[in-house]
């Protein structure tokens, strides 16, 4: 577990608090599951207000994503669902910045407050990504796909800095399946 915000359980669900909505702010959380990852998933609650959400991402990588001092690795699919859009990239890391290759991207109807699952499945060197909607949506075949995959899989809240409040998400349950 790591982050700018720390996590905290607020009524039985996965969160964090915002301490400075100007400023670029997340926290990860990671697990290492000895195999490359094939697929993880969040539930997620967001709760009422018209405020718009932070963002939830997914993200499968080669080595731990983020260390302290906010090193990051390369990753295979680094997959951010915002309000009403996702946009799913393998990641670089190059001296400290983060090259983006787009996988894949689309829009979806603007969540309002509720329960929403979101998917992200690796079969060689291609990403499925199931959106909060219920669609299903394949990338084109890249290298990087395969090329950096591994056995982390992590999931992170991120508050994107656009300088107003973001309701902040609310994590039910995450998981990740080894590849087999």
């Amino acid at each position: 577990m790591l982050g700018q915000i720390p996590w905290q359980v607020v009524g039985g669900r996965l969160t964090h608090s915002q301490s400075n909505s100007a400023s670029a702010q997340s926290s990860y959380l990671g697990v290492n599951l000895g195999a490359d990852v094939s697929y993880v998933w969040a539930e997620y609650e967001v709760p009422p207000g018209t405020d718009p959400q932070e963002a939830i991402v997914l993200i499968i990588s080669e080595t731990e994503f983020t260390t302290a001092g906010y090193q990051f690795a390369n990753a295979a699919a680094h997959c951010v669902f915002a309000n009403s859009s996702f946009r799913c990239d393998s990641v670089e890391a190059v001296g400290g910045e983060l090259k983006t290759t787009l996988l894949r991207r689309d829009k979806y109807p603007t969540l309002v407050p509720g329960v929403y699952r979101v998917e992200v499945s690796i079969d060689n060197d291609r990403i499925t990504v199931t959106t909060p909607d219920g669609k299903r949506l394949h990338s084109e075949a890249h290298s990087t796909i395969k090329g950096w995959s591994g056995p982390w899989a992590t999931l992170q809240l991120n508050n994107p800095a656009n300088g107003i409040p973001l309701k902040e998400l609310r994590v039910l349950r995450w998981g990740a399946v080894p590849r087999r």
